[in-house]
């Protein structure tokens, strides 16, 4: 969604669908339910307050090869951009925290996979770590601190 450019707006747990269920366990033993895999396939719903951040990773590119018209706000957008992206994910972070107990180390996977797939974007085969649009991801991240930051002055001063 955010590589599309689009940011959800109100990306809580609430907005997320499970399309494809797990398969009953009844009449299972605890060993078949263990011996399992499932793989959720997950649908965002509710984008009435999405917006769109007018810096996809296509224009990003195209940008980058100068192929994109007012090139020079392409900083300024890629800035907005994160910061919009920054607070989407802040919001769900605070949801899985404040709604489902002891989801620290989910909330850890979803950031992370989210990491791992804007740094794996654009990845060429020459054997470097990060894609091309790692630096994606360290600004998302870095303007996410910085969200942090607020929330927490927020909650102690009110």
């Amino acid at each position: 969604m955010h590589a599309a450019g689009v940011v959800h707006g109100d990306l809580t747990t609430s907005n997320i669908m499970i399309q494809n269920p797990p398969p009953p366990t009844k009449d299972v033993t605890m060993q078949e339910k263990e011996q399992r895999s499932w793989e959720a396939d997950l649908v965002l719903i509710d984008f009435g307050l999405a917006t769109s951040t007018n810096s996809t990773i296509v224009t990003a590119a195209a940008a980058s090869n100068n192929d994109a018209p007012n090139n020079s706000k392409k900083p300024h957008k890629q800035q907005h951009s994160a910061e919009e992206k920054a607070v989407d994910l802040y919001v769900l972070e605070r949801a899985f925290l404040s709604t489902h107990p002891e989801s620290e180390p989910l909330v850890e996977e979803v950031l992370n996979g989210y990491r791992e797939f804007f740094e794996g974007l654009g990845n060429s085969n020459d054997g470097s770590t990060e894609g091309a649009y790692g630096h994606v991801a360290k600004a998302i991240f870095n303007r996410l601190e910085q969200v942090r930051l607020r929330g927490r002055k927020r909650e102690c001063f009110g």
